[in-house]
């Protein structure tokens, strides 16, 4: 191979590229809820389990894990209770129910014969985006063969799932090291550049 003159640049032998032509992840869907928590409105948590004998508690959505956890509080009516959560990913259609685990509260830990409210945690699996982009559900406290629902006030509780913005500008070369290029006379027209989109200095 003869040496190439001054008149004649070199070929470019690779692509000027900082990621080394590495490929950006999809973006995942992330999900919020579509509802205030219960327990950041103490007082109101407090009449609604007066009044209703079942109030959801706090929420929290763990995506790295695929589901929603949450606790409910009820009133401790009988010695015999169960809570159950029922949910949908298709607007009622088709529904499932989860049982709800009674965790012991510090009043039985320190030896206090009553409590007036008794805790229930539960854990929902959170759809995948291709299934459904929403989940609904609610909360059936049941005692003495009675049932006791919290649907949040006829609205249900709806954990809504979201695809993050992706900028516009993604797959658009912005300076000279996203360019491919294979020649200079190729870099040289600067055509592959978008100089609207690149500070002047």
């Amino acid at each position: 191979m003869s040496r190439p003159t001054s008149q004649q640049p070199p070929l470019f032998t690779c692509r000027l590229q900082v990621t080394g032509g590495a490929k950006a992840e999809a973006v995942a869907d992330q999900w919020e809820l579509a509802f205030a928590q219960p327990a950041s409105d103490y007082i109101g948590m407090k009449a609604r389990l007066e009044r209703d004998n079942v109030c959801l508690e706090n929420v929290m959505i763990k995506e790295a894990e695929g589901n929603i956890a949450g606790t409910v509080k009820v009133r401790n009516l009988s010695y015999n209770k169960t809570v159950k959560v029922r949910f949908t990913i298709d607007n009622w259609g088709s529904h499932e129910d989860i049982e709800a685990t009674y965790v012991p509260s510090r009043c039985t830990a320190t030896g206090a014969s009553y409590d007036l409210y008794d805790t229930f945690s539960f854990i929902l699996p959170l759809p995948v985006s291709t299934q459904a982009d929403k989940i609904e559900f609610c909360v059936c406290f049941s005692s003495d063969n009675v049932e006791y629902w919290d649907n949040n006030n006829s609205k249900n509780y709806v954990v809504v799932s979201f695809r993050p913005k992706v900028s516009p500008m993604e797959g658009k070369p912005k300076d000279v090291y996203d360019v491919h290029i294979d020649a200079w006379s190729e870099f040289a027209s600067w055509n592959h550049l978008n100089i609207n989109d690149s500070p002047y200095w």
